[in-house]
């Protein structure tokens, strides 16, 4: 329940923040918890939103979408 709590705090301070910034892979998996793999394979299924291309070797998620994807998660967790 703790973590629920927690997970609803963090969710809703980054969701205060502006929608135009951008996340890298360590910063997607910071706010999510999620290892690199998993988000790599949510992608793949068409689970997670899908990573920008800005560069040759370089992708980012917009943070507002990735909070989004959060919360959604939250509220089916709260619905459960």
């Amino acid at each position: 329940m703790a973590q629920t709590e927690e997970f609803k705090a963090a969710v809703e301070r980054v969701s205060r923040t502006s929608d135009k910034i951008v996340l890298d892979i360590k910063g997607v998996v910071e706010l999510t918890t999620y290892s690199q793999s998993v988000i790599y394979d949510l992608v793949k299924r068409g689970e997670f939103p899908k990573q920008k291309r800005i560069g040759p070797n370089r992708v980012v998620w917009l943070r507002s979408e990735v909070v989004g994807w959060l919360e959604g998660k939250l509220a089916e967790a709260e619905a459960a």
